[in-house]
C-alpha cells in the first residue's frame, strides 16, 4: 500500500513532527519525521502486506501525528488511516479490484425529540441498524453532518456520498 501525507505547518519557530502508523495490535510499521518551519510537507512511502479497508472488512490503523518543540510534546494528533483502492472500468465502480453494488439511503441529521442535537450513540445505533439491513452507503442531505458520523462509517464500514447544498 501507498501510504502519502501532506500537510501545512503552520509555527512561528522550528517543530519536529513525528509520523507513526501502528496496525490494531498497536505494532509500529512506521516511524518517520519531517522538521519544518511555516511550509507544506508532504511524505510517501509503501507500506508492505497492508490490509485493505472494505465495507465488509473497515480495516483500519491508527496514523499518530507528534508535533514537538525543544523535545518537548505539544500535541498528538490521531487519525484513523484505511488503505484502498478505488476506481472505475467502464460503468462499473471497483473497490480493491471487487466491483461494488451500491445499497445506499439518505441520511438527515435528526433526532424526533431532540431536533438537529443528535447525540454520538443515537448516529452509532443509525449506522448499526443500516448494516443489519445490508446498506453499504449513506448519502449526506444538503449539509455537513456531525464529525462523528464520518469516523463511524470508517470503523463500521460505509461508503459515504457527503453532500452539500451547492447546486
Amino acid at each position: 500500500g501507498v501510504f502519502s501525507i501532506k500537510g501545512v505547518l503552520r509555527a512561528q519557530e522550528e517543530v519536529r513532527i513525528h509520523l507513526e502508523l501502528l496496525d490494531d495490535k498497536g505494532i509500529s510499521l512506521l516511524k518517520d519525521m519531517t522538521v519544518s518551519e511555516n511550509e507544506v510537507f508532504t511524505y510517501q512511502t509503501a507500506i508492505d502486506h497492508v490490509r485493505y479497508w472494505t465495507a465488509e472488512t473497515p480495516y483500519l490503523y491508527k496514523l499518530l501525528i507528534t508535533v514537538e518543540k525543544d523535545g518537548k510534546t505539544v500535541e498528538v494528533i490521531p487519525q484513523n488511516v484505511g488503505f484502498r483502492n478505488i476506481r472505475l472500468n467502464g460503468e462499473t465502480f471497483l473497490v480493491n479490484g471487487v466491483a461494488i453494488k451500491f445499497k445506499g439511503m439518505n441520511r438527515h441529521d435528526y433526532h424526533p425529540r431532540n431536533g438537529r442535537v443528535v447525540s454520538r450513540e443515537e448516529i452509532e445505533q443509525d449506522i448499526i441498524l443500516m448494516k443489519q439491513f445490508n446498506v453499504n452507503a449513506i448519502r449526506t442531505c444538503h449539509y455537513p453532518n456531525s464529525y462523528y458520523l464520518y469516523d463511524l462509517c470508517d470503523v463500521y464500514g460505509m461508503y459515504l456520498i457527503d453532500e452539500t447544498d451547492l447546486e
